[in-house]
């Protein structure tokens, strides 16, 4: 899901379920509440607030909201300026501690693990990603970005090679996008590190389908819910070659993320864990 659009910044839990109901492909027909299938589809929340509940030290000063696996100053990150932006190690072990206890409790099947998200939400499948290379068989950030944070083990470079174990890199994005613009550096060192290292394609997709109700060309994601069947087949088709341990695997990386901070309480965690899974 992406950062809280100018329809989300009531900034609601409510509104934000009902934003990811509106943009999630649907894989299956209307009315249908039944399970269908063998599918699990994950949407964690993001609220900016939470970065107040895992606490100033976990995201550097105080006033910063969290954009994912990432803080900021809000005024900041409206002007793309990530000098001040700091890593949330808070967040990584919520995101990574919930998929290892979907690997844990339901039968999921290893090869097919698929990491999807759209504008910070494309971020975030890239952070996500990097964090654990072993485990999708797939990546697709839809008009994404990258910030790198010098010295804080959050770089665009290593991103790459890290990517490098994924089967498919996907990315999706508008060559008119008015908000995360090719030329800014955080896409741009984005692109040229996917397409060349880690050996990606994107996708392009066409200013007329991409437009938006704000006609900036942000909408890439509309590609995939134009035609979210004919997305869902090409994405199932990517498979693992060999299936890991997905639990273990991800208990292990969850117990190599940094420690949570000392201001960081339990009760907070189990706020913020309650409020994602």
């Amino acid at each position: 899901h992406s950062a809280p659009s100018t329809d989300a910044r009531m900034n609601t839990p409510l509104r934000q379920v009902q934003s990811i109901l509106e943009q999630a492909p649907q894989c299956v027909p209307p009315g249908v509440i039944e399970a269908v299938g063998a599918f699990v589809g994950v949407a964690p929340l993001c609220p900016l607030t939470a970065a107040a509940l895992a606490g100033a030290e976990s995201g550097g000063s105080e006033g910063h909201d969290l954009y994912w696996f990432k803080t900021c100053g809000r005024a900041a990150y409206e002007h793309w300026d990530f000098s001040g932006a700091r890593r949330c190690p808070v967040a990584e072990r919520l995101v990574v501690g919930l998929l290892a206890r979907l690997c844990t409790d339901l039968p999921i099947d290893a090869r097919r693990v698929y990491l999807c998200g759209h504008s910070a939400g494309g971020y975030g499948a890239l952070r996500l990603a990097e964090l654990l290379p072993e485990l999708p068989a797939a990546v697709v950030p839809i008009s994404g970005y990258y910030p790198s944070l010098p010295g804080q083990d959050h770089d665009v470079v290593a991103l790459a090679q890290r990517l490098k174990q994924v089967p498919l890199v996907w990315p999706m994005h508008c060559a008119r996008d008015q908000q995360c613009r090719l030329e800014s550096p955080h896409v741009a060192e984005l692109y040229r590190e996917l397409q060349g290292p880690c050996g990606a394609e994107v996708e392009w997709v066409s200013a007329m389908l991409s437009l938006g109700i704000h006609g900036d060309c942000h909408w890439a994601l509309r590609r995939v819910l134009a035609e979210p069947r004919r997305f869902l087949e090409e994405l199932f088709r990517v498979v693992r070659a060999e299936a890991n341990d997905a639990a273990a695997y991800l208990h292990g990386q969850l117990q190599s993320l940094p420690p949570l901070p000392r201001s960081v309480s339990q009760g907070a965690l189990v706020s913020l864990s309650t409020g994602v899974y």
